[in-house]
C-alpha cells in the first residue's frame, strides 16, 4: 500500500520529524508499509539516515504483540531489515536501539543469505561487525552459529588484527573461546606480520600513565610493610628462640630497620613524584588536545598495550590446545615472519615455548639470525643475541648459508630494505646505519669470515661495496651539498661580526681609539657575542671545509664525516645565535638612550630568527648524534623472563628485602 508515498515520504526525506510523528501515531500501521520503490519502511529511512532520536521515539510505540512485530520483520527490495541497514551504513546506535527492541532480528538472512553482522563485515563497517557478533554471544546464548558464519567471523577477527583495531579483536577473541590449529596459526601470523613496532624511549618516558604511577606506589608499600609483617608474626620469633642466640637476633633486626628506613623514604619520594605525575597527566591531556603529535604518541602507546594482550590472548588459546607435536607447525612461520617484521615481542613469546626454535630456517637455509641481519631487525638481533645465545655466541654463525655459500657478513653486507632505508635522513645517515651492521657482525663472526669467498669470488666487503656504490656517492653528494650550503652561511656570519668588531657600535675616541660604550653593560655583552660568534663561525666554516676535501671513502661515513658535520652544523648554531645577540645590544646601545622598555620588543625579535633556525636545523643534530654517539646494538631488548640480577640488589631495596627474607 503506497498511501504514505505521498505525505509520510516526503516528510522523513524532507526531515519534517514532527510531521512523521503525527502521522505515525494517528496511524500505527503506517510504520510498516513501503514508502518508496524499494519497498523501505520508515525505519529503514530513519537508520539510513542517522535520525536516531527520532527512531528511539517511533520504536517505543510498537508494542510487543505479534502484530506490532510483524513491523520490525519488514524486508526491502533485496531483503533487507532494519538492521541491515544498520549494518550496512555502520549505525551503532541505531543497531542497539533495534536489538534492544527485538533480539532477534540479529539471525534474519537477507536475500544473499547473510546475516547482519555478515552484512557489516561485508561492507567493513569493521566496528559494528564486532558489536553484532558481541551482542549475539550476550542475548543470544543458545544460538547455532552456521559454519560460514563462523568463518566470517574469523575473517572479521583476521581483518581487524591487520586493521590494528586490537581492542575490537579483543572482543571477539572474547566471544569465540576455542580455535583449532590451523586458525590460530593464522592469528599468529597476521599477528608477525602487522605487530606494530611500539614507541621510542623517548615517547615512553614523556607519556604520562597514572596507573605505573599506582602500581609502583603500592608495590613500594608492600615492601615497606614486608619486614614489619614478618618480625610481628612470630614467624621470626619461634627460629630465633629455639635455634638462634640473642646476638643473632640483634644483627636480623639491625638488617631489617634500615631496610624499613630507607623504603620509607624511598616510599615518600615516590609520594612527592606522584603528585607532579598527576599535575604532570593534566598538562599531557590539555596539550594532547591542540598538538596533533601528542595525539600520536598516546595512539601508539595505547595501540601497542593493546596489541600485546592480543598477542598474550592468542598464546593462551595455543596453550589450551594441549598438543606439543603441533608446536612447529604454529610457530615456525610466523617466528621467521616475525624476524622479518622486526616484531621482537611475537619472537620472545615463540622462544620461550620452543627454546629449539631459534635453530629453525626457512626454505633459503636462514634462521631468524640471519633473517634478522639482512633486514636490519635489530630488536630481534638484540633479543636472540642477550636471552638465547648464551652458550656459543657464535655457533649460529659457523654455518654456510646458501647456495651461493654466503657468509654472515656476506649477508649483512647486502644493501638493507627499502622500508629500514627510507626511515634514515639522506643517504649518509643510510650508508652510517649499513656501517654500523657490518661493523657489529665482524665482532661476533668467526675472524675467518672478514676474508672468505662466495662461490663468486667475492669476500664480504667485495659485496658491501658492489652493493652500496651508489649509495656511497649519493651520501658523497648530500654531504657536499650540505657543507656548501652551510659554509656559505658561515662565512657571511664570520664577514659581519669581523666587521662588526672594527666598527664598534657608537664609535671611538679619536686619540686613544677606546670605544664609547666601553662602560656600558649591553657593549659588554655586545663584545662578549662578536667574539663568540666570530670564533664559532671560524671553525663552522673550518669543518665545512674539511668535509669538502675529504676522500669520502665507505668507512669516512662511519665517524669522521658525521663528527666533522655535527661540529660544524653545532658551531654555525652558536654563532648565528651570538651574532643576533650582538646586533640586538647594538640596536640597545644606539638607540634606546636609557630606555630600558626598548629591552623587550628587541629580545622578542632576536628570538624569531634564532628559534626557526634552531627548529629547523635540530632534527637533523639531533639524529647526527644519536646515530654516531649512540648504538641500536646495545642490547635493551631483553626478554621479560630474565633472573633475578643480584649483583643490582643494593639498587633496588624492594629485591633486597625479598632475597633477605627468602634466604632466612
Amino acid at each position: 500500500m503506497m498511501i504514505s508515498q505521498s505525505r509520510l515520504q516526503r516528510a522523513v526525506m524532507e526531515g519534517r520529524l514532527w510531521e512523521v510523528e503525527t502521522i505515525v501515531r494517528g496511524e500505527r500501521k503506517a510504520i510498516g508499509e513501503a514508502i518508496n520503490n524499494d519497498d523501505e519502511t520508515v525505519l529503514h529511512i530513519l537508520v539510513r539516515t542517522g535520525h536516531n532520536y527520532f527512531l528511539r521515539k517511533l520504536l517505543n510505540l510498537i508494542k510487543d504483540t505479534d502484530a506490532d512485530k510483524d513491523i520490525l520483520k519488514r524486508k526491502s527490495s533485496d531483503g533487507s531489515t532494519a538492521l541491515h541497514i544498520a549494518a550496512i551504513t555502520g549505525n551503532k546506535i541505531a543497531a542497539d536501539l533495534l536489538i534492544k527492541k527485538m533480539q532477534w532480528m540479529m539471525t534474519v538472512e537477507d536475500s544473499y543469505d547473510h546475516i547482519p553482522f555478515v552484512t557489516a563485515f561485508l561492507h567493513m563497517k569493521l566496528d559494528t561487525s564486532v558489536f553484532l557478533v558481541k551482542a549475539i554471544h550476550k542475548c543470544l546464548q543458545n544460538y547455532k552459529w552456521r559454519p560460514e558464519d563462523l568463518l566470517m567471523a574469523f575473517n572479521l577477527l583476521v581483518v581487524v588484527i591487520s586493521s590494528r583495531k586490537y581492542d575490537l579483536a579483543l572482543d571477539l577473541l572474547n566471544a569465540f573461546p576455542n580455535f583449532t590449529a590451523k586458525d590460530t596459526f593464522e592469528l599468529l601470523m597476521t599477528l608477525a606480520r602487522d605487530f606494530p613496532s611500539g614507541v621510542g624511549y623517548y615517547e615512553k618516558k614523556i607519556y604520562p600513565s597514572l596507573t605505573d604511577v599506582r602500581c609502583m606506589i603500592l608495590k613500594n608499600t608492600c615492601c615497606l610493610l614486608t619486614p614489619v609483617q614478618f618480625c610481628s608474626s612470630g614467624a621470626l620469633a619461634e627460629p630465633v628462640k629455639d635455634a638462634l642466640s640473642g646476638i643473632i637476633r640483634i644483627l636480623i633486626v639491625l638488617v631489617i630497620i634500615p631496610i624499613m628506613v630507607f623504603q620509607l623514604l624511598f616510599f615518600l619520594i615516590w609520594t612527592v613524584y606522584l603528585v607532579f605525575r598527576i599535575a604532570y597527566w593534566a598538562l599531557w591531556n590539555v596539550a594532547r588536545l591542540i598538538l596533533p603529535s601528542i595525539r600520536c604518541i598516546e595512539k601508539k602507546v595505547k595501540e601497542y598495550e593493546k596489541a600485546k594482550e592480543v598477542l598474550k590472548k592468542v598464546f593462551e588459546k595455543i596453550d589450551k590446545l594441549g598438543n606439543i607435536d603441533t608446536q612447529q607447525f604454529l610457530y615456525k612461520e610466523p617466528l621467521l615472519e616475525a624476524a622479518r617484521g622486526n616484531a621482537y615481542e611475537v619472537v620472545d613469546e615463540i622462544l620461550s615455548r620452543s627454546p629449539q626454535a631459534i635453530y629453525w630456517k626457512d626454505k633459503n637455509g636462514f634462521n631468524i639470525i640471519h633473517l634478522a641481519v639482512i633486514h636490519r631487525s635489530e630488536k630481534i638481533y638484540n633479543l636472540i643475541y642477550d636471552n638465547y645465545v648464551n652458550v656459543d655466541r657464535r655457533s649460529l654463525y659457523k654455518e654456510q648459508l646458501d647456495s651461493s655459500d654466503n657468509n654472515i657478513l656476506h649477508l649483512v653486507g647486502r644493501l638493507a630494505p627499502s622500508n629500514k632505508l627510507k626511515s634514515r635522513r639522506g643517504a649518509a645517515l643510510q650508508l652510517q646505519r649499513e656501517l654500523q651492521w657490518s661493523q657489529e657482525l665482524k665482532k661476533l663472526a668467526d675472524p675467518a669470515f672478514i676474508s672468505e669467498k662466495n662461490m663468486y669470488g667475492e669476500t664480504p666487503g667485495m659485496v658491501f661495496t658492489r652493493e652500496h656504490e651508489s649509495m656511497v656517492k649519493e651520501g658523497e653528494t648530500w654531504m657536499k651539498n650540505t657543507a656548501e650550503s652551510c659554509s656559505i652561511t658561515a662565512a657571511l656570519i664570520t664577514t659581519i661580526v669581523f666587521a662588526a668588531a672594527i666598527t664598534v657600535p657608537g664609535g671611538s675616541h679619536q686619540e686613544t681609539g677606546v670605544p664609547l660604550f666601553k662602560k656600558n653593560a649591553a657593549f659588554i655583552v655586545f663584545a662578549a657575542s662578536d667574539s663568540i660568534a666570530l670564533c664559532a663561525s671560524t671553525m663552522s666554516l673550518l669543518m665545512f671545509l674539511s668535509i669538502l676535501t675529504t676522500r669520502f671513502a665507505e668507512q669516512d661515513f662511519l665517524f669522521d664525516l658525521p663528527n666533522q658535520l655535527i661540529l660544524g652544523l653545532c658551531a654555525l648554531l652558536i654563532s648565528t645565535t651570538a651574532m643576533m645577540v650582538a646586533f640586538g645590544a647594538t640596536l640597545f646601545l644606539v638607540f634606546s638612550h636609557q630606555k630600558a622598555w626598548m629591552l623587550g620588543p628587541i629580545c622578542g625579535l632576536l628570538c624569531i630568527p634564532i628559534t626557526s633556525f634552531a627548529i629547523l636545523q635540530f632534527p637533523l643534530i639531533a639524529d647526527l648524534i644519536l646515530s654516531t654517539h649512540s648504538t641500536i646494538f646495545a642490547k635493551p631488548y631483553s626478554s621479560r623472563r630474565g633472573q633475578l640480577n643480584r649483583k643490582g640488589l643494593w639498587l633496588f631495596p624492594d629485591k633486597l628485602s625479598e632475597y633477605i627474607l627468602g634466604f632466612m
